[in-house]
C-alpha cells in the first residue's frame, strides 16, 4: 500500500514538474474567468442556495469555496477564491461521498458526475449543470485524473 501511494506520489510530482509551464500558458489563453453566482436566493426566486463547504487538501495544498446553486433550468456550480497547485488533466467532480485519502477514487460507477475541467489553478468559475437530481451528491472533489489522486475535497452543507 505505501509503495502505491509512493509511486502515486512520484507519477504526479513528475507529471507536475514536466506539464507545468506547458500548462499554465496554454491555460492563460483558453478558458475566460466567469463571475460567481450569487450564493443566496434572489428577490425572483430564480436562484437557491443548495449546500456549499470550503476546499480542504488531499494530494495538494488548496483553498476556496464550492457552492451548489438550484436554477429554473438546472444547478450552477461556483468556485470562489480557489488556489491550488498547477496539475495536469484536473476534473470537477461531483461525489457521493466523502474522499477520506488522496489515493482513493471518487471514479465508481453511479457515485460520481464530472461537471467539467479545471483549466487554471486559481480564480472563481462556475460550471452549468443540466437539469438532474443531484441530492446524493455531497462532496466537489478536485480530481487528476493523469496521477489517479484527489487533489482537494470540498463537503457540500
Amino acid at each position: 500500500m505505501t509503495q502505491i501511494h509512493f509511486a502515486r506520489t512520484i507519477t504526479a510530482a513528475l507529471a507536475l514538474t514536466l506539464t507545468a509551464a506547458a500548462v499554465a500558458q496554454t491555460m492563460t489563453d483558453t478558458m475566460p474567468m466567469k463571475d460567481p453566482a450569487p450564493m443566496t436566493t434572489s428577490m425572483s426566486g430564480s436562484m437557491q442556495a443548495v449546500r456549499q463547504g470550503n476546499f480542504r487538501a488531499l494530494e495538494a495544498p488548496t483553498q476556496g469555496k464550492a457552492a451548489l446553486t438550484k436554477t429554473a433550468t438546472g444547478y450552477t456550480l461556483t468556485l470562489t477564491g480557489l488556489k491550488t497547485e498547477p496539475g495536469p488533466d484536473l476534473k470537477i467532480l461531483l461525489f457521493a461521498g466523502n474522499l477520506t485519502s488522496a489515493g482513493a477514487n471518487p471514479k465508481v460507477a453511479g457515485k460520481y458526475v464530472q461537471v467539467g475541467e479545471l483549466k487554471k489553478f486559481s480564480g472563481n468559475f462556475t460550471y452549468k449543470i443540466a437539469a438532474r437530481d443531484l441530492a446524493k451528491y455531497t462532496s466537489v472533489v478536485i480530481w487528476c485524473d493523469q496521477a489517479a489522486a484527489g487533489f482537494a475535497i470540498a463537503n457540500l452543507k
